[in-house]
């Protein structure tokens, strides 16, 4: 009698340190064993599995025949640090080793209940069997189990550590030109868009980010949100195409690699396409640069000749005027001359008479 009380006192002592961590509450015997185990109603429908790991056998706890194989050590799941390795190699056996387990999926309220547990003293594991955005720890559960006080307690409820993990997505651009053909060596920036006191603003990411031999860029876990794509170079013989290229993150999703061409792994990665339009050859009706060039320069060598010829003609028309000007202008004065002559004559001989 004494040997058996000092075994369950043994067993006493890992429920307490459980007990002591807030991860077991004890609940009064009401017939029948069962653990009840508390999460977050964020976890609702994810499910959780209860396997017996071990029976307490002679003041220790044995690893039952499904079990037996794995290398744990449960003398000193006392301590919180054992208790956790102890249940994170359990977890891996069992997955490992495809043991079933009873399982039951988490309610509305965030907590899940097994019943009908054994009435004998055993150690029970209870890990996550699906879920992925809320990680779960596995745990250990000693069920029935005697309070210090001498209480008996078959039925236990156990506040459960977990972590939220936040959903991520992914986005896969794919650079082509008009008619579809995709088109390597695009460079582009990537930016998010965050509010920042109270304002929103585009900062960026990561930067130049250069297509594939086939066209694309992949960006990868993503919490939700806004993004945007900028193109800094286009592919050689395209025109760049600098409108920011916005898009939402509100799914998740991972992406894969197959042949060369990205596609979704799981769920719903974000698909960009950005077409180019080439770089005309032909030039416009103005002509290209050079002929614009030899157009100013024939157009200022013409309207240098024209200019001189203007200023000569000029020039000649005020100094020097044309031929049949100047033959009136000598008859003239030749006739001027002449009759000034008679006049002076006449006179001369008039005096002369008298």
């Amino acid at each position: 009698m004494k040997k058996r009380l000092l075994c369950r006192i043994s067993a006493w002592s890992v429920v307490l340190l459980m007990v002591c961590m807030n991860l077991i509450v004890p609940v009064s015997a009401d017939g029948g064993s069962s653990v009840t185990v508390s999460v977050t109603p964020q976890a609702e429908g994810m499910t959780l599995a209860i396997y017996e790991a071990a029976d307490y056998i002679d003041g220790h706890y044995v690893l039952n025949t499904n079990f037996s194989g794995c290398d744990v050590a449960l003398e000193n799941v006392a301590e919180a640090s054992a208790a956790q390795a102890a249940a994170e190699k359990l977890a891996a056996f069992a997955a490992a080793h495809e043991i079933s387990g009873k399982d039951a999926a988490i309610g509305q309220d965030g907590t899940v209940t097994f019943d009908g547990l054994s009435e004998n003293e055993k150690l029970y594991l209870i890990v996550q069997t699906s879920g992925k955005n809320i990680v779960i720890q596995p745990m250990l559960a000693a069920v029935p189990y005697y309070t210090s006080d001498g209480g008996y307690h078959n039925t236990v409820s156990i506040q459960a550590k977990f972590n939220v993990i936040e959903p991520k997505g992914a986005v896969i651009l794919i650079k082509t030109d008009r008619a579809s053909k995709r088109l390597p060596g695009a460079e582009f920036t990537f930016s998010e868009e965050r509010v920042v006191d109270g304002n929103a603003e585009w900062v960026v990411i990561s930067e130049k980010l250069v297509t594939d031999v086939n066209g694309q860029i992949v960006v990868e876990n993503l919490p939700y949100g806004t993004y945007s794509f900028t193109e800094t170079k286009a592919p050689k013989g395209f025109a760049i195409d600098k409108t920011p290229h916005v898009f939402k993150i509100d799914s998740e999703g991972t992406v894969k690699l197959e042949n060369g061409f990205y596609t979704a792994e799981s769920g719903s990665p974000y698909v960009l396409f950005v077409a180019n339009s080439p770089i005309t050859d032909q030039p416009d009706s103005s002509g290209d640069k050079s002929d614009i060039q030899k157009s100013d320069q024939s157009s200022d060598q013409s309207s240098e000749q024209s200019s001189r010829q203007e200023t000569s003609q000029s020039s000649e028309g005020v100094y020097t005027g044309s031929d049949s000007n100047t033959w009136l202008i000598v008859f003239g004065c030749v006739g001027g001359g002449a009759l000034v002559v008679a006049i002076i004559l006449v006179i001369v001989s008039g005096k002369k008479k008298k």
